[in-house]
Parts: C-alpha cells; sequence; structure tokens
C-alpha cells in the first residue's frame, strides 16, 4: 500500500479530532509520502492518536501533527518496523509517547520531533523496542520523565541535536533505563530535575558529544545524572548547572575519557562538585577518569567524591587540584566553540 501527495503542504488527512487515521496491520506493507496527517484521535482509552503500526510502515517528506491519545502513542504507535525520513512530527499529546512509541523497530532519519507534550513519560519519543535515530532535531518536548526521549530498549542517537526539552523528574533531554549509545551528537538547554540533559540507570556510551547549558535548577546532574553504568568519550560539558554535579552526578559507576568539563555551575552555596560529583546513600559508587580536563566550575569545586572510590585517576588536569590529579592550575580554557579537536 502506497499513499502518495503532492507534498506535506499541500494535502491534509485529517481525524477531525474524533477518530485515529491510520492503522497497518500485522503483514501489511505500506508507504506515506508528501502528506499532512493530522487532527487523529485514538478512540476511548486505546493506543495510536494518528497511525497505529504492526506492520512495514515508511514516511517520508510528511507531518504528523495534532494528534491524541489518552493512552499511548499520541502521533504514532507502532509494535511492527517502522522508518520515519525527512518528516516533522509536532504538537501531539498523549499519556505516554506523545510523539512515538516504538516496541518493535524504529529507524528515524532527517526528522524533526517537536514541542510534543506527555503526561507522564516520553514526550517526544518512548523506545521499548531497537530505535536509531540519526541527523534528527528534538525539541521542545515535554513530559514527567524523559522530556525529549524515554528509553527501556535500546537506542543509539547518532548526530543528532536534543535541545529545550523538559521533564518534571528524570530526563529533560534523555531518560534512559535501557542501552543506549550517544555519537557525535548536541544536548542543548534542556531542563529536568535529574540529569538535564540524560538521566541514566541503565548502560550509556557517550562519545563525541557536546552537553550545554542543560539546567538542573536546585536539582542533580545538569549534564548527565547516573545512577546505572556510564562511559563518556571525547565530550564537551560546558556551563551546565546543578544544585550537585553540575556535569554529572555519579551514584554508580562512571568512566570519563579525552573529555573536558568545563564552566559548570552550582546553583546553590551548598551545593558541591561543579564538573563531577559523587555520591550515593547505598552501595559503593566508582569513578574512573584518564585524560580528562575539569576547571572553571562556578560556586563549588570542581571534583567531589563524596562516597565510593576514585578507581583510576590517570594523566588528568583538575584546576583546583580536588580529586588528586596529576596536575592543576588553570587550563585557560576558550569559549565553547568547534577548535577541530574531538571535544
Amino acid at each position: 500500500m502506497t499513499i502518495a501527495g503532492p507534498g506535506a503542504d499541500k494535502v491534509a488527512v485529517s481525524g477531525n479530532a474524533a477518530t485515529r487515521v491510520l492503522a497497518v496491520n500485522s503483514g501489511w506493507n505500506g508507504t506515506i509520502d508528501g502528506l499532512t496527517i493530522r487532527d487523529g484521535k485514538a478512540p476511548g482509552f486505546t493506543n495510536g492518536g494518528g497511525i497505529l503500526n504492526s506492520g512495514v510502515l515508511t514516511v517520508t517528506n510528511s507531518t504528523l501533527t495534532g494528534h491524541t491519545s489518552n493512552n499511548i502513542g499520541g502521533g504514532i504507535y507502532s509494535t511492527g518496523t517502522l522508518a520515519v525520513i525527512s518528516s516533522t512530527v509536532t504538537h501531539n499529546s498523549g499519556w505516554k509517547a506523545a510523539g512515538i512509541y516504538n516496541s518493535g523497530t524504529l529507524l528515524l532519519t532527517g526528522t524533526l520531533l517537536e514541542n510534543n507534550s506527555g503526561m507522564n513519560d516520553g514526550g517526544g519519543i518512548y523506545n521499548a523496542g531497537t530505535s536509531h535515530l540519526l541527523m534528527n532535531t528534538v525539541s521542545g518536548n515535554s513530559a514527567y520523565f524523559g522530556g525529549g526521549i524515554y528509553n527501556t530498549g535500546a537506542l543509539t542517537v547518532t548526530d543528532s541535536t536534543v535541545r529545550a526539552n523538559t521533564s518534571n523528574s528524570n530526563g529533560g533531554g534523555v531518560d534512559n533505563r535501557g542501552n543506549m549509545t550517544v555519537q557525535n551528537s548536541a544536548f542543548l538547554s534542556n531542563t529536568g530535575a535529574f540529569g538535564a540533559g540524560i538521566a541514566n540507570s541503565g548502560t550509556l556510551m557517550v562519545i563525541g558529544a557536546t552537553f550545554n547549558a542543560n539546567s538542573s535548577g536546585t536539582f542533580s546532574g545538569g549534564g548527565i545524572y547516573n545512577s546505572g553504568t556510564a562511559a563518556v568519550e571525547n565530550s564537551t560539558f560546558y556551563s551546565n548547572v546543578a544544585y550537585a554535579g553540575g556535569g554529572i552526578m555519579n551514584m554508580r559507576a562512571l568512566t570519563i575519557t579525552n573529555s573536558s568539563l568545563v564552566a559548570n555551575m552550582i546553583s546553590n552555596p551548598d551545593g558541591s562538585g561543579g564538573g563531577v560529583y559523587q555520591f550515593t546513600y547505598s552501595g559503593t559508587p566508582t569513578f574512573s577518569f584518564r585524560n580528562t580536563i575539569i576547571a572553571g566550575s562556578v560556586g563549588g569545586d570542581d571534583c567531589a567524591v563524596e562516597s565510593g572510590a576514585i578507581v583510576e585517576n590517570t594523566s588528568n588536569l583538575v584546576a583546583d587540584g580536588s580529586c588528586s590529579p596529576a596536575l592543576s592550575g588553570d587550563p585557560l580554557p576558550g569559549a565553547l566553540g568547534d577548535y577541530g579537536g574531538d571535544t
């Protein structure tokens, strides 16, 4: 089945805020191109206000907007195979997964997820399956957990921007409770109580990412709040804000390699760890770091370990000498910008 329109700005298919617009059943293969699909509503407490997919569906050059669900998947609810390419998913709402819910396989490429609003988990995306986000923007979405993305499955984010999303609790940008890999992506100006950029209670690998201007306000983990296992490589944390752990708050297992944490801020005089803060109420958290710069923290020390252990501390520079680095002193960092390096 193929539905081809002349362009998303020319033709709209509407549910008139009364009914779901489209369902693709198991065993069916569908393609939608060049349409606006709008104002769908999932009946009762069912899922998928705009599209319900249990087959194979590809959406290209299209806009999904104004859909609602009293349950899961305001824009799209997919348990099958879904690809959304060069499209816009915006202004959808749902109890969970306001934009897209996936428990199957999802490929999202060149797509804007913007201003979707979830009451509970996942403003932009709720992933419980396998998802790859490539060259997308996730912006201005909101939910109680995971303003931009809520993940319990396997999630890869590559060459993407997660910006200005909001959560009331964990994960302004992303709340990761599964397995997540980040490659060459940016987390900018997100807001959330615990982990404004990313809240991680699963397994997280971050390579070549930038965390800038994320804010946890009077809570913890401006850039990342880690209560799982997290590894950060070749990444930059600049001017993030939290009560404790302006750059990163660690409560379990954290490794940082070849990275810079600069000018991160503590929002309260009783807070600690502008760059990195390690603390837990139970268990023994661990922190390993190598070839890393932590400097210029505002309102608190650069690095604070109040419980647990530093298990590796190799060739690091911490400007104020906290966390016993090999080197201390001002590294004279410049403003955040692209200087051709890895971080």
